[in-house]
């Protein structure tokens, strides 16, 4: 059995917080990419736009957490079964969906990930600063995006 040291449970600390910041960044980006494409409505052009940039911040968002996580020696797990089994966010309906109700499932996906970036935020601060640093450029992406899809109706501010 090997001994826990301080320096392996700050490892698995971050390595835990990458985990779920990975499952999280990849169902936003599934969820984004589905309520594109299925997007209507008379300001569905500027939406897809919005909601194709958001995919692409989600992507590289993703793909560098994933490389962290292997660069701290870990592994990551994208793998569709562990997205199933991980995941509590809301989806978006199949077929089409209104610009409101697809700005309202994404502003939804989108704060209960900016709230576990910022848990991470929290947990990695002391342990691994570029990690804790990493995921306070995600949770700022994340937020603007956020922002402009709030004005795109009358949501309120996420508040975490």
């Amino acid at each position: 059995m090997t001994p826990t040291t301080p320096r392996a449970a700050a490892d698995r600390l971050v390595a835990d917080a990458l985990q779920r910041s990975l499952t999280n960044l990849i169902a936003v980006g599934l969820l984004v990419k589905q309520a594109g494409w299925t997007v209507t409505g008379s300001s569905s052009l500027c939406i897809r736009v919005l909601l194709n940039e958001l995919a692409d911040i989600a992507r590289v968002a993703t793909d560098n957490v994933a490389e962290r996580t292997v660069t701290l020696g870990a592994t990551p797990d994208g793998r569709p079964e562990t997205l199933v089994r991980s995941q509590t966010m809301t989806t978006v309906p199949l077929g089409p969906i209104a610009v409101a109700d697809a700005i309202h499932a994404i502003g939804t996906a989108l704060a209960l990930t900016i709230d576990q970036l910022h848990v991470g935020i929290e947990m990695t601060a002391d342990a691994d600063p570029i990690t804790r640093d990493l995921l306070v450029i995600t949770a700022a992406d994340l937020e603007k995006y956020a922002w402009m899809l709030r004005v795109q109706t009358d949501l309120p501010r996420h508040e975490s």
